[in-house]
């Protein structure tokens, strides 16, 4: 979670206590806040961080006796939510659910036309780890990792994959699968998407051969064997998917990360 910088000491604790949900009493008594507080995410609708920001604001404004409202601004990689609430008023009632690709990847890979550094920014809180699942559609013809990084080396340029933009996880674990696999990135055609949601839908109609996407983004389409999961990213097997191998199990632990 984070916030402009230049947000005064005290509304600044104010809001670390919003947003790591600690002594809700205290937040009740103090000034802040005293209207509505808007909590931006960068990226669209359904994903992972759309969903992390709607929990985070049920929690919250239950405490703060004030609504904690949430605004979608996707695009750009997560750049213009997150330019929007660098260039908000510093006072507390802007917040931006960050992520490792919109805050750290992509003012790092592409500086000269981001408009922010993660300097630019206050982190205030952890909200969750959020490991990466790479996925195909039931239908597919790859059962397995070993079948898609087959096929990816007998057929390169052909296949696709679907992603939320070139700097963010989505993207580089893909591109770390090719380059594990002695690949180069061509050897595939990424297509982007504005958010974890549509990453997956991508690949459930068929419009994409795989993703490699945040778990919390298509838990609700593994359950129901909407997506055929050929690995997780996580150091052991998740407990609510004990099937799904993990990188390091496959012989890939470059793969291995747990993302927040």
């Amino acid at each position: 979670m984070i916030r402009p910088t230049g947000l005064r000491p005290g509304a600044f604790a104010r809001a670390a206590f919003l947003l790591l949900g600690a002594l809700p009493g205290l937040a009740c008594a103090q000034a802040y806040p005293s209207k509505p507080v808007q909590l931006i995410v960068p990226f669209s609708a359904g994903g992972d961080a759309d969903m992390a920001a709607r929990n985070l604001a049920a929690a919250a404004q239950g405490a703060l006796g004030q609504p904690v409202v949430v605004v979608n601004k996707a695009g750009a990689n997560g750049a213009i939510g997150s330019a929007a609430v660098k260039n908000a008023a510093p006072d507390g009632y802007t917040l931006l659910v960050g992520r490792i690709g919109s805050q750290v990847l992509l003012p790092a890979l592409q500086p000269k036309t981001t408009p922010y550094t993660s300097k630019d920014f206050t982190y205030i809180g952890l909200l969750e780890l959020n490991p990466v699942v790479c996925v195909v559609h039931p239908d597919s013809p790859y059962k397995t990792i070993g079948d898609l990084a087959q096929a990816l080396k007998a057929r390169p340029g052909k296949l696709n994959y679907s992603h939320s933009g070139p700097a963010t996880v989505q993207n580089l674990a893909p591109q770390l699968l090719l380059s594990s696999l002695g690949l180069k990135p061509e050897a595939v055609v990424n297509v982007p998407y504005k958010g974890g949601n549509e990453v997956a839908l991508a690949v459930l109609s068929k419009d994409a051969d795989f993703a490699c996407n945040n778990l919390s983004s298509m838990t609700g389409l593994l359950a129901s064997g909407k997506l055929r999961p050929l690995l997780t990213t996580t150091p052991e097997r998740l407990a609510q998917f004990p099937d799904i191998p993990t990188a390091r199990e496959l012989g890939l632990p470059q793969l291995e990360a747990v993302i927040g």
